[in-house]
């Protein structure tokens, strides 16, 4: 069966006597799964809908902190990258070599580095 409008078919058609495990296994996309677990919060008694929609609720929570915990990671990585290359230009206007423990320094240590080096470059003229 692959038109989507036969699978929903053969889905409501078979709801009411297949089990859980065999409607997931003959119609594996996840849309289904997804209204499998629908078509038994409806039969759930009010505290089973409870406890199935708070654990819902924990699970979107955490994908959602998890989420929030990636972007903030790229955009300390991004930030992090930037230094490097502001703190390299500089190094390179003033004729250094990058230490050898550069790409283990922080952001707050390259950030201190960089201003080290803008006063060396005010220090000679050069900025």
């Amino acid at each position: 069966m692959d038109d989507p409008r036969e699978q929903w078919a053969y889905f409501f058609r078979r709801a009411a006597t297949l089990e859980r495990e065999e409607l997931i296994s003959r119609l594996a996309a996840p849309i289904f799964t997804e209204a499998t677990r629908f078509l038994e919060l409806i039969v759930k008694t009010p505290k089973d809908r409870e406890i199935y929609e708070s654990r819902l609720k924990l699970q979107r929570d955490e994908q959602s902190r998890l989420e929030a915990a990636e972007a903030r990671g790229e955009a300390r990585g991004e930030a992090r990258g930037e230094a490097r290359g502001r703190v390299r230009m500089l190094e390179g206007l003033l004729g250094l070599d990058t230490p050898a423990n550069f790409d283990s320094l922080t952001l707050e240590e390259l950030a201190s580095r960089e201003q080290s080096l803008q006063r060396q470059l005010r220090e000679r003229g050069i900025g």
